[in-house]
């Protein structure tokens, strides 16, 4: 019999956009058990590193990770610290300047490349000499960063910051004036590009700036976790690499992932918040439609029929994670309610 941990995104962000009707999903919530989940308050990143026992209390060494990855090498990450340089758009406004990520950036590893060396000219504080950046994915970029110097900078996550005014969340800490002092310096460098002309020529979003952030050492990562991981996320592959964990990319569907399950596996679907812009978001109700086909109806029956032995699902952002199993079917009494409505199941 299998465990199954299950992280939805988004899941049950919009409720109040919920009109129609989902049994399985609503049986679930009903016939389960809220826990706790301590440390929620930190976001999606903190708890993929609260599920493969890594503390939260610091900052979130998510460069480190996703680094271990990325890289052909893993073992080079004991040997320094790292920090994401991440290519960004910036748009000034009347108030302010607002930074958009990935998401709107349709880059070639090519093209990130050779925008990458354009930076090359300008030397990174505390680089010592071994300032040039990393380019392991078109919008992953590293930077080392020694390891008597990672407490000296402070940052805030891509994902906080996107859509946001940077002005609150530029770089703090001892380091914070160097390190602000070098992205003026790689601001002026990338737009003198040609290949942002070439990107601006063609209707593309040019690449402005770099954003810092993800500081840290490689964390130590228990091995005696998960029997295998299922994700298309960087950070959550990066924690599988470290644990030395069997990992592969999310399964399309729940009976996809039954015909391979292991003994204790995590499953982390994709945010549909996560588009770019370019792609058309479903609406919530034909979002739980799909989940509902592929995903709770299968693991309904798979929990009644006891091919999987327990259920933890975390339906972020809700803080409450819902564990369920064997005993879904003996809790005939509690009534399903809509997700629209939903109210907290009540002790058994």
């Amino acid at each position: 019999m299998t465990t199954l941990t299950l992280v939805i995104p988004g899941l049950l962000r919009n409720t109040h956009e919920i009109t129609e009707r989902f049994p399985a999903l609503e049986r679930l919530f009903t016939r389960s058990d809220p826990l706790p989940d301590e440390g929620s308050g930190r976001g999606l990143e903190a708890l993929f590193f609260r599920l493969f026992g890594v503390p939260t209390e610091a900052s979130l060494p998510i460069a480190a990770v996703t680094h271990a990855f990325d890289s052909a090498d893993p073992v080079e990450l004991t040997q320094e610290g790292w920090i994401r340089a991440d290519p960004v758009y910036l748009e000034p406004n009347r108030s302010g300047i607002r930074l958009f990520d990935q998401r709107v950036l349709t880059l070639s590893l090519d093209e990130a490349e050779r925008l990458a060396a354009a930076l090359s000219t300008e030397e990174p504080p505390t680089s010592q000499g071994n300032g040039r950046l990393k380019v392991l994915h078109p919008t992953r970029w590293y930077l080392p960063l020694p390891l008597s110097r990672v407490d000296r900078i402070r940052t805030s996550a891509l994902s906080v910051v996107h859509g946001q005014d940077i002005r609150d969340h530029l770089p703090q800490g001892e380091d914070s004036r160097a390190w602000r002092k070098w992205l003026t310096s790689s601001q002026i460098l990338l737009h003198q590009s040609p290949i942002n002309t070439e990107r601006e020529a063609r209707g593309a979003w040019p690449v402005n700036s770099v954003w810092l952030w993800g500081e840290g050492c490689t964390p130590t990562v228990s091995k005696n976790g998960f029997s295998q991981v299922w994700s298309d996320d960087p950070l959550v592959l990066g924690l599988a690499c470290l644990a030395a964990t069997p990992h592969t990319a999310t399964p399309t569907n729940a009976e996809a992932w039954l015909r391979q399950a292991g003994t204790r596996d995590l499953i982390v679907l994709p945010d549909p918040d996560a588009l770019a812009p370019t792609e058309v978001s479903a609406g919530q109700d034909q979002t739980l439609g799909r989940l509902e086909q592929d995903w709770f109806a299968p693991l309904q029956e798979a929990l009644q029929t006891g091919m999987i032995k327990s259920l933890t699902l975390y339906p972020c952002p809700a803080p409450p994670r819902y564990i369920t199993g064997s005993w879904l079917r003996r809790r005939w009494w509690r009534r399903t309610r809509p997700l629209a409505h939903r109210a907290p199941p009540t002790a058994p």
